[in-house]
């Protein structure tokens, strides 16, 4: 009985984990890359690692990769 019950347990922890959770680890390696949104938002990110955690937390704004270094908010 007690492991019908883990089992039951584990089947519901396991079907209510989302597929768009974005469980991504990153290094703190520091190589900034800089990506841009559909509308035209610059970010610099610390490594392409961020940039791609962030276009999972945020597909709506269709985060894309446009170069190594840190973005020119002057652009």
């Amino acid at each position: 009985m007690r492991q019908q019950v883990l089992l039951l347990l584990f089947l519901y922890l396991w079907s209510s984990v989302n597929a768009n959770d974005c469980l991504i680890a990153c290094t703190r390696e520091m190589k900034p890359v800089c990506a841009e949104t559909n509308s035209g938002e610059l970010g610099t990110f610390p490594n392409a690692c961020n940039l791609v955690v962030r276009q999972c937390e945020e597909p709506q704004k269709n985060w894309r990769y446009l170069r190594s270094g840190p973005c020119a908010f002057d652009e």
